[in-house]
């Protein structure tokens, strides 16, 4: 059996951890197209610098470094973007760095479950939002809603899923 060079061991590295670095970018750049072109720029540096990298240490932590310095990057070339982060928040979220992977799995899942309990058509339009990246006036017209009926939608069911969440983490003391 072939043994990965260490480029596709810090590769696995990336995959393994790209829900949490997709977050940390999102967080920066709150533009879901612009986010995604980050993400995928933080993994060509990743894998061009794999060599600097050290397997046993904070992979998270390196990969929020490359990840912030891409968003700095990315906002200082689209000025016209609205609502982006100054250079001094994202230096105090990048400061804050990565949370218990632990924590982050029980989070996860918590969520899932809650998922669980919403209904379909509640379902198929956070799904459009959220991993489509649509924006409601998309979703209204895909969904044959108003776009009031589609904001309404989102707002609730974001509601019942941070109470859902929380009931079920407290349960898990965190």
């Amino acid at each position: 059996m072939d043994t990965l060079t260490h480029t596709e061991q810090v590769q696995n590295l990336f995959v393994k951890n790209i829900s949490q670095i997709r977050g940390f970018i999102f967080g920066l750049v709150p533009d879901f197209a612009a986010a995604e072109d980050v993400l995928q720029e933080v993994f060509l540096v990743i894998t061009r610098r794999a060599d600097t990298f050290e397997i046993e240490t904070n992979f998270m932590g390196w990969a929020y470094g490359i990840a912030r310095l891409k968003a700095k990057e990315f906002i200082r070339r689209e000025k016209q973007l609205p609502d982006l982060l100054s250079e001094e928040a994202m230096d105090a979220l990048a400061e804050v760095g990565p949370e218990d992977e632990t924590g982050w799995d029980v989070r996860r899942q918590a969520l899932a479950d809650c998922l669980k309990a919403v209904a379909p058509k509640a379902r198929e339009v956070m799904e459009l939002r959220y991993v489509q990246g649509l924006l409601p006036g998309q979703i209204a017209k895909e969904v044959s809603w108003s776009m009031g009926a589609v904001n309404v939608q989102l707002s609730r069911v974001r509601k019942y899923l941070r109470e859902c969440s929380r009931r079920k983490l407290a349960t898990e003391g965190l």
